[in-house]
């Protein structure tokens, strides 16, 4: 998977179909309602035609048309956000790269003494900017801090405020490195109100990625979607004989209302661990 955006660093924009020039742009204030203040000698209004960008970019860059305010100044303002994050995640890799490896467990990151500038930082960031801006470099940075705010997982809640840039991050994450970073984006997919076309196959790659905890969460966010998948997940998750997976198996069931769950749920009970017994009961008493 490519990691890089639909529109590069230093993509042109190359307006026609037809030109309009500026005054004959302003005569249309009966229809915007608004006059435009700045000095670029084209812009368009009807048939865009866009090369090496999308058409949420497009809009965007009219919106900034009718807004009057210069893309000179929308780009700025974008850099100047994204060097800020960029600041505040290099200081928490400083941190992270000096802290002692025998230490590092649990949620060993939530230490860091600076997570309100980081979420400071990202919060803006990913509010003036669309998914269609974020580069290799930029998507990387996004995914790496994501995985380290693992415990309060509030940064890609800030990303699923606009569920095109969950969804976007979330096809980048596919081949990404980053567990901890793709088990959050999955839990988020499944909890959009409004079902994007590509939810589906994003969390099938989730149910069959290489870590456990990302498969279980994929299996689970795609029970909590009502997923018709959920049905032929079960017997390779129940078979792998992990504890968690058979746990997992069980929730998905009893989510989607499927007929097999008794017969697992006695399949959980003769296995005997602890956990999976426990988690047995209380699927049993509709409360996992």
């Amino acid at each position: 998977m490519n990691f890089s955006a639909s529109a590069g660093a230093g993509t042109g924009i190359l307006l026609s179909d037809p030109p309009l020039r500026l005054n004959q742009i302003r005569d249309m204030r009966a229809i915007d309602g608004v006059t435009l203040g700045w000095g670029y000698d084209y812009a368009w209004y009807v048939g865009l035609s866009i090369r090496g960008i999308g058409w949420s970019t497009a809009l965007l860059f009219y919106s900034v048309l009718l807004a009057g305010e210069s893309p000179g100044k929308v780009d700025q303002k974008a850099m100047d956000l994204r060097q800020a994050l960029e600041s505040e995640v290099s200081r928490f890799r400083a941190w992270a790269d000096s802290f002692p490896v025998p230490e590092r467990s649990g949620e060993w990151e939530c230490l860091y003494p600076d997570w309100q500038g980081i979420d400071s930082a990202f919060s803006a960031f990913v509010a003036a900017t669309r998914c269609q801006e974020w580069d290799l470099e930029m998507t990387r940075l996004l995914l790496y801090i994501i995985a380290r705010d693992n415990e309060s997982q509030e940064l890609v809640k800030q990303v699923a405020k606009r569920p095109e840039d969950l969804v976007w991050l979330a096809q980048q994450a596919i081949d990404s490195p980053e567990r901890d970073a793709k088990w959050q984006l999955a839990a988020e997919l499944s909890h959009l109100s409004r079902r994007e076309p590509q939810v589906e196959s994003l969390l099938l790659h989730f149910a069959h990625d290489t870590d456990e905890y990302v498969r279980r969460c994929g299996l689970m966010a795609l029970a909590d979607t009502r997923s018709e998948s959920v049905e032929e997940l079960i017997a390779p998750a129940w078979e792998s004989g992990d504890e968690y997976q058979r746990m997992a198996v069980l929730y998905a069931l009893w989510k989607v209302g499927s007929p097999q769950l008794d017969i697992y749920l006695q399949g959980a009970e003769s296995d005997g661990r602890w956990y999976l017994v426990a988690y047995a009961a209380r699927i049993r008493n509709n409360n996992p």
